[in-house]
């Protein structure tokens, strides 16, 4: 799954929003409506990691990372400047014996 494939689609069907989540379809917010596209793959983590890829270089995540989400802006050719904001899930707890 490409992130500029998703973006360029999410633009065509008039999304505001584009929402990337791990085990889900990727999300489109058409008219104040969040919507899966279920014409589209389910969205793994390993999807997702290589997607912000695609869009960030070597340097940026570490730049934008925060402790709770990667959050940056940035241009996407034939697009537009857009908003990434990439929640980090929560840490794991371990269970005392």
């Amino acid at each position: 799954m490409e992130m500029i494939k998703i973006l360029k689609l999410a633009k065509d069907r008039s999304a505001s929003d584009l929402h990337l989540v791990a085990d889900m379809p990727p999300l489109m917010r058409i008219h104040g409506s969040l919507n899966p596209a279920d014409d589209l793959d389910v969205v793994t983590e390993s999807d997702l990691e290589a997607m912000l890829r695609e869009v960030t270089t070597d340097e940026q995540p570490q730049a934008v990372a925060t402790p709770h989400a990667l959050d940056f802006g940035a241009s996407v050719p034939e697009l537009a400047r857009v908003r990434f904001y990439a929640p980090r899930p929560p840490a794991r707890r371990t269970r005392r014996k």
